[in-house]
């Protein structure tokens, strides 16, 4: 059995975007219309007003290519509306002042999927700022909340292998 869409969609945000934090906690972007999409191996991905736009690199048509599937805002917030831990992230993103507080909403560089190939100055830049003990675990928290969100989605069909009907009738 696949997996679906949206829980695709949501593993991928677990595993990806620098800016996955901000898109848990409802902040959406403007409608540009450029094609900026962004990757991080295994995921390419963008976001546009509407949806979070997603594909594996291994099918993904390059840097002016939208990726092909999409969840939409909509859905991820249904996804883990219900979640306990999601007040205690908001909390913990709305606590922060800094000039610079959107670099502590930015995943740090050893939750990435690519984590041992960063310099190791991008690790000691995340590890001392200040709060970095409470940025690691709102990350790891959003992490974990996408994963179960992902585990929760039931399998559905996303359209009708034409092949297989044909086959059996």
């Amino acid at each position: 059995m696949t997996a679906t869409r949206i829980r695709d969609g949501l593993i991928c945000l677990a595993e990806g975007p620098f800016w996955t934090l901000e898109a848990i906690l409802g902040t959406r972007p403007p409608c540009t219309g450029e094609v900026k999409a962004s990757m991080s191996r295994p995921w390419a991905y963008q976001k546009t007003r509407h949806a979070f736009h997603y594909e594996s690199v291994d099918t993904w048509g390059g840097w002016y290519a939208h990726p092909r599937n999409a969840i939409t805002w909509d859905e991820l917030d249904k996804a883990i509306a219900e979640d306990p831990r999601l007040p205690e992230i908001r909390a913990w993103s709305e606590s922060l002042t800094a000039v610079d507080a959107w670099r502590d909403r930015m995943r740090p560089h050893r939750l990435t999927t690519s984590a041992d190939q960063w310099h190791p100055s991008y690790h000691e830049s995340d590890e001392t700022r200040p709060g970095w003990a409470a940025r690691l675990h709102a990350w790891e928290s959003t992490i974990a909340l996408l994963r179960d969100a992902a585990a929760r989605t039931p399998d559905e069909p996303e359209q009708l292998d034409l092949l297989d009907f044909l086959e059996t009738t």
